[in-house]
Parts: C-alpha cells; sequence; structure tokens
C-alpha cells in the first residue's frame, strides 16, 4: 500500500489522491489517512447517502455524526466502529437533522459515548422529538396553507414524512454543549468550530487550520445546493441571508481548502463553489422578486415560476419552503410585500 498521509500536516494534495484513490462504495467504510477513515451510509430515499467521520490518533477517536436511526445503519456503525485502530471517546453532532443527529442516543447507550452539540440544534432536536406527529402534521398544514398548496398536496406530504417520524432514536439525557469558535484538540491537532445558519440554524463545522481540513457537514456540498428553507416553527425567518453571510465568512479560509461534505464526495476548489452557491440563491431571489412583480402571488405561484422543474406532490415538500425563504428575505430587505387574502393565504407583491 502506498503512504498513508497524515491528516494534519499539510498533504492535502496527498490526503485528496488518497480520498479518489480509496472512496469506499456506499454501505462501506475505508481507511484514508493515518489518522482518517470514511464510512458511507447507503439509504434508499434520498439524500442517498450520508457520511460518517471518524478522526483523531488511536487513542482518541472522533466521530462526526451518526446517520438516520435505522438497523443496517446501527449494524453498519457497529461494524465501523469495530474496525478502528482503537477506541472512539466522542460524537460530535453538527446539527439536528435526523440523518445527523439520528443514532446519537444509540451510541451513547450502547457505547457510553458523550455528545458534544451546539445548545439551539440539541433544543431544536429535542423540541421535534417531544412533539407528536399529529401536531408536526398540523402545524405543517397550517404553514402549506398559508402558502396556497392545494389540499392533494398535503396528504401526499403527510404519507411522506409519517416514515421519517422515527428516524432519529431517542436523544441521551445530557450532552455537552459547544458554541462558535470554540476550540477542541484530538490527540495533537486542534479544531475550531463554525457556526453557521442557512441549512440549519445553528450548523457546526470544524476547522484545522495547520492541515486545511473543513468537515464542511451539509453547509456546503460537492454537486447540489444545500437546503436552504423555512421550518414551519420559524415561517417568518430569514435564512437565506444567514446563509449568504456565511459563505461570505466561508471565503476567509484558503482556497486550497480539503472540504470533507456530509452527503457527497470530498473536493477541494472551496472558494469557486462558495461562488457558485451564492450565486444559486442570488439568482432564485431575483427571480422570486420578478414573480411578484405585476400581481399579488402565492408561495406556490412564486415556486412554480422560480424552481426549474414542475412541482409534482413530491417535490412540493421542499420547493415551497425554499421559495418562502426567498420571499422572507426580500420582505425583509423592503423589496417586496405581503398581503394576507380573504382565505388565509399570503400574497406578496413589489413594495
Amino acid at each position: 500500500m502506498a503512504r498513508l498521509p497524515d491528516l494534519l500536516t499539510g498533504e492535502v494534495d496527498l490526503l485528496e489522491r488518497r480520498l479518489a484513490e480509496a472512496t469506499p462504495p456506499p454501505g462501506e467504510f475505508a481507511r484514508i489517512g493515518n489518522d482518517l477513515w470514511w464510512y458511507r451510509i447507503a439509504l434508499n430515499f434520498p439524500p442517498n447517502e450520508v457520511n460518517v467521520w471518524a478522526f483523531g490518533p488511536p487513542d482518541d477517536i472522533t466521530l462526526i455524526d451518526t446517520g438516520f436511526n435505522l438497523p443496517n445503519v446501527h449494524d453498519g456503525l457497529a461494524r465501523f466502529i469495530s474496525a478502528l485502530p482503537g477506541p472512539v471517546r466522542r460524537v460530535f453532532v453538527t446539527h439536528h437533522h435526523a440523518d445527523h443527529i439520528g443514532n446519537a442516543g444509540w451510541l451513547s447507550r450502547n457505547y457510553g459515548l458523550p455528545v458534544y452539540m451546539g445548545r439551539l440544534e440539541w433544543m431544536m432536536a429535542r423540541v421535534e422529538q417531544l412533539a407528536t406527529f399529529e401536531a408536526q402534521i398540523a402545524n405543517l398544514r397550517r404553514f402549506f396553507a398559508s402558502c396556497a398548496v392545494p389540499e392533494e398536496f398535503m396528504q401526499v406530504i403527510e404519507t411522506q414524512r409519517r416514515p421519517m417520524y422515527h428516524t432519529s432514536s431517542d436523544l441521551p439525557l445530557n450532552y455537552h454543549p459547544v458554541q462558535n469558535r470554540e476550540r477542541f484538540s484530538t490527540g495533537a491537532a486542534e479544531w475550531e468550530i463554525r457556526e453557521y445558519g442557512g441549512h440549519s440554524p445553528a450548523q457546526h463545522l470544524y476547522w484545522n487550520a495547520q492541515g486545511r481540513i473543513l468537515f464542511g457537514s451539509d453547509h456546503v456540498l460537492p454537486r447540489i445546493a444545500p437546503f436552504v428553507g423555512i421550518h414551519p416553527d420559524e415561517p417568518d425567518a430569514d435564512p437565506v441571508a444567514d446563509y449568504l453571510d456565511s459563505l461570505a465568512d466561508l471565503r476567509g479560509l484558503p482556497a486550497e481548502t480539503l472540504v470533507l461534505p456530509c452527503h457527497g464526495l470530498p473536493f477541494r476548489v472551496l472558494h469557486d463553489r462558495l461562488g457558485r452557491l451564492s450565486w444559486h440563491h442570488e439568482y432564485r431571489i431575483s427571480k422570486a422578486e420578478a414573480a411578484c412583480r405585476d400581481q399579488p402571488v402565492s408561495a406556490f405561484a412564486v415556486a412554480k415560476r422560480v424552481i426549474n422543474r414542475p412541482i409534482d406532490k413530491v417535490s412540493v415538500w421542499a420547493a415551497v419552503r425554499n421559495v418562502q425563504a426567498y420571499l422572507n428575505n426580500l420582505c425583509n430587505r423592503q423589496r417586496i410585500r405581503s398581503i394576507r387574502q380573504q382565505d388565509g393565504t399570503l400574497a406578496y407583491i413589489a413594495a
């Protein structure tokens, strides 16, 4: 076997080649470097795969994220952990979505692992877990009704969301809160937490300046734009502003930074990717504004003009929430204004 690179020696060229050569197939894992392991969890539904990363010296290994709470994922995580050269000491969870926090409780109970996570994301996970499925669906219905989504679409959304209700295990009874710009060490390596809103309210990324490595979570992905949309619990939020601000901040990292994402393959064109993601959202914002120019229109109607493909009963879940985020951003910048219609829906028109 060729020499394995060290994660933190700045050998990003060698590490990038090793990542390409040793990319595990979905459902399998691989040793990438002397202190880096990669497990690609395969799923039979979007996003199709989730990456779990393990890093650190053999006596001080850290896991990043945990995958959905599904039996096949439990089996895979158990195989992954048993194949590591030493004990896992802790789990860092980037944010509260079920494909990231889903097995935090399972790992804590079965392996005694402490869980480290931002307080806001932890509380959101706790709130979602305490809410009954019926309460969540009622809230979804209120939100989508205000967006003028037809009832037949809502029936499909309810059917789709029910299997997702149990994809997070019970959370551990305690956790260790960490915050933006806090530093932690594994062996001799020091990492800095970067907290950003957009995809999730306070998602954590982990940056190592010495190795020029960024664990990018869902915030910067190689091929698709991370979902930025409205959560029905916060219908007036502006995650687009948070996300665009975060992209500007990340430009302060070196252009040759190697990004290890939680979906898709690693990449090393950070600044180019940041530019493309910024353009993607600015372009959609401009299309949303143009759709409101002549007459009051609902979020559902705007979505049909902004999204580049037909909105069906499957894609409506993400499309309308995404476009509502653009509309909220435009309202906050006083480019458009909202009007409550007689049927209770919201319509938008140029300010």
